[in-house]
């Protein structure tokens, strides 16, 4: 949380050598959390006769634009 919320990163005062460091490390970190979600399920919808599979839990990087590939993608 601390990283998330630097005053250089809120601000934008940073070079952009370390802007592009705070972007690499959120993304890791937002994909490692991601990682964890989709075990924690797993673990708390596991039944042994399950006939169909768990889904993936998955975020949109891009919330504020219409386009998100893991839904477009999905068959219905």
């Amino acid at each position: 949380m601390g990283l998330a919320q630097h005053h250089d990163a809120v601000s934008g005062t940073s070079k952009q050598h370390v802007a592009n460091d705070y972007a690499q490390r959120l993304s890791v970190g937002i994909d490692r959390a991601i990682e964890v979600i989709n075990d924690a399920y797993g673990k708390l919808l596991s039944k042994e006769n399950r006939t169909t599979p768990i889904p993936n839990q998955f975020l949109c990087h891009y919330s504020n634009i219409s386009a998100c590939l893991p839904i477009e993608e999905q068959k219905q």
